[in-house]
């Protein structure tokens, strides 16, 4: 609500846009998507009020879900049961009111277009989803993979041409006025995250977690993994 506040009172400059949790670190989806909770809540002070938004994107996603599991024809039906059983997953919907939700409400949409092949609706998805979060790009290689074998080159390039046009018309407001800062803090690829929010690294020291080595080896592993899955199963001979 901090972040957004400084957009509804007028400011462009994502530099100067922050709470105190931090600066203004998503992209400009985000910043509409909470722009129109601020004004739902009550700038943020009736928050049973946000709950019950989340809560219904909590439903709309298992139904998405749901969806999915039925198309894919493998998954036995008690796997289901399983997706209400995360404490973590009512935790970042309902309690936190986390960005994650909205992002992957559309990026589960967009999986689920793409079993019905339907490529143009799945990128405009996808597009939004990364509009919001941009955590959503760890999705991009296996998204860009299955366009690319369903697709073939050149229409795979007109749909991340697509997939551009659509950050750009979003983010037009900030590009227009402030570009750099912009590119620069809604999709900073250089930020270290913030020792006292993690969860899943808890177990090591805060000066290790915040070194640049770190993060390169995380990243490392992380492009490692892909090439082993894009030439062994993905792409397997």
């Amino acid at each position: 609500m901090q972040e957004v506040e400084g957009f509804i009172s007028g400011e462009r400059d994502y530099l100067k846009l922050k709470g105190d949790t931090g600066p203004l670190v998503y992209p400009a989806g985000f910043v509409y998507i909470y722009s129109f909770l601020y004004f739902l809540t009550d700038k943020g002070k009736n928050i049973r009020i946000a709950q019950y938004f989340f809560e219904a994107l909590y439903l709309v996603s298992q139904f998405i879900v749901c969806c999915i599991y039925h198309q894919s024809k493998k998954v036995p039906p008690y796997v289901i049961l399983l997706l209400g059983c995360s404490k973590r997953f009512h935790s970042i919907f309902v309690l936190r009111c986390f960005n994650d939700p909205v992002a992957m409400v559309f990026m589960f949409a967009c999986i689920l277009a793409m079993t019905y092949r339907r490529w143009t609706l799945s990128s405009v998805l996808f597009s939004l989803a990364l509009s919001i979060k941009m955590n959503v790009l760890l999705f991009f290689p296996a998204f860009g993979i299955i366009l690319w074998q369903a697709l073939g080159a050149y229409q795979t390039f007109g749909q991340l041409g697509l997939m551009v046009m659509i950050q750009g018309v979003i983010a037009y407001p900030f590009l227009s006025t402030y570009p750099s800062s912009y590119l620069q803090k809604a999709f900073e690829f250089n930020r270290v995250f913030d020792y006292t929010w993690t969860v899943n690294w808890r177990m090591l020291e805060e000066e290790t977690f915040v070194s640049g080595w770190f993060a390169k080896q995380l990243l490392a592993g992380h492009a490692f993994t892909l090439l082993m899955f894009i030439l062994n199963i993905w792409c397997e001979p």
